[in-house]
């Protein structure tokens, strides 16, 4: 059996957390605006000055 790292156990999380999120209709329509709100946005979560993540 194939160990998980905790990066892959968090990514499959979030990945499954957002489409389930998307396949509900009360909650559709803001996590797509919070995405493209997030993806136009100049602010940046881990900015360029951190030298790997950024």
């Amino acid at each position: 059996m194939k160990q998980k790292f905790p990066a892959d156990i968090v990514s499959n999380w979030l990945y499954n957390w957002y489409r389930n999120t998307l396949r509900h209709p009360k909650y559709r329509w803001w996590i797509i605006l919070g995405t493209l709100l997030y993806l136009l946005s100049p602010v940046d979560i881990s900015p360029d000055m951190f030298p790997i993540l950024g």
